[in-house]
């Protein structure tokens, strides 16, 4: 069973591939319409560089059960299953979180999406859904940060925004052992949508006995933004839900 949870939270892995500090991303969700998009370069250690663009955007907005939803979209999302599937990944994430949901976006989630480029979108099973959340709850995630500055920077736009940089460091530890020791600095500004301007990390990827698997160099940027133009990839219709086996083989 435990390969099973593995398998399920390895779909969502490309989320801390384009951005290290996700939930900075979702920590404070702007209005509909609202969208981002950033550039990222990951340099290995061995001399390997992967580097893309990727788009996340708010694009509705659900009130299920008296509480607020905001629909997020991630574009362009992979899935590294028995193919790559290359499409937009859609997360409807309560707007208030509290307690653990505000440091494990999975519990947050209520409904998870994605529409491959070509096909018709769909949605996860409930039940692959709950397993994520019951395998996700032993990854632990701890943050430390410090303000170092505050500047002004003008954007594309000609506007100057205050932004403050942050010494930041993060640790990931699995129920396994292994974790990811992430040092380097943030750039946060509130004055745009999801607040993430810049960050680089340094990763380190140590074993249960501490030892060095991998280090890899992170950067991402934001190159655009607009509070008001983001479009869906998801239409407000019932959609085919899919289980395990159906997202792996389809």
């Amino acid at each position: 069973m435990k390969r099973i949870y593995l398998c399920l939270l390895l779909l969502l892995v490309p989320l801390f591939i384009l951005c290290q500090d996700f939930d900075q991303i979702f920590h404070e969700l702007p209005e509909p319409g609202a969208f981002a998009k950033y550039k990222y370069k990951n340099s290995k250690d061995n001399g390997e560089v992967a580097e893309g663009d990727w788009i996340v955007s708010v694009t509705r907005k659900e009130i299920i059960d008296g509480e607020e939803f905001l629909l997020v979209e991630i574009y362009p999302f992979v899935f590294k299953v028995l193919r790559e599937k290359r499409g937009t990944l859609g997360i409807l994430l309560k707007r208030n979180p509290d307690g653990q949901e505000k440091k494990n976006f999975i519990l947050r989630a209520k409904k998870v999406m994605f529409a491959e480029e070509g096909k018709e979108p769909y949605e996860i099973d409930e039940s692959v859904l709950q397993m994520l959340r019951d395998g996700s709850k032993d990854f632990k995630i701890e943050k430390l940060e410090k303000e170092k500055e505050r500047k002004k920077v003008e954007f594309k736009d000609k506007k100057e925004r205050e932004i403050i940089v942050y010494s930041s460091e993060i640790t990931f530890e699995e129920d396994d052992g292994d974790r990811q020791i992430l040092k380097g600095t943030k750039e946060y500004s509130k004055e745009v949508p999801f607040g993430l301007v810049r960050e680089e990390y340094l990763i380190t990827k140590l074993g249960k006995n501490g030892e060095v698997k991998k280090k890899i160099k992170s950067i991402v940027e934001l190159i655009d933004f607009s509070f008001t133009s983001a479009k869906s990839a998801f239409q407000e219709r019932k959609m085919k839900k899919k289980g395990f086996w159906g997202i792996i083989f389809s």
